[in-house]
């Protein structure tokens, strides 16, 4: 098994941090409860993360932050691919943003409602 460091350039290198980087947030603290009584999350006190908190985006955030793990693999490889180099990366990180999106237009504005029904 031969990897050629040299293959990736740049914007890949910072694309494979980024995804770590990602990773390793989604294990750290996001949010927490005060001294207030009624500061209280799922019936608990104390700080949560992400990976916690998330029972579902958990998942796309890991998915998002393996993607640019997989194309480096692809790339330090050489593998032959039948699309070009970094298109699978793009859907994912695509699909995220749009995801994050629509989950915050779910507020009364009827225009956010209906741009992710795709209306």
């Amino acid at each position: 098994m031969f990897l050629d460091l040299d293959r990736m350039n740049r914007s890949e290198w910072i694309a494979v941090a980024g995804g770590l980087l990602l990773a390793v947030a989604t294990f750290l603290p996001w949010y927490g409860t005060s001294d207030n009584p009624n500061a209280v999350i799922d019936g608990e006190r104390g700080d949560f993360s992400a990976w916690e908190v998330h029972p579902i985006i958990r998942w796309l955030m890991l998915g998002t932050a393996a993607a640019p793990l997989i194309l480096a693999w692809i790339v330090l490889r050489d593998h032959q691919l039948s699309w070009p180099r970094g298109d699978a990366t793009a859907v994912a990180a695509g699909s995220r943003g749009t995801r994050a999106r629509c989950r915050r237009s779910r507020a009364p504005s009827a225009r956010g409602a209906r741009a992710c029904r795709g209306s």
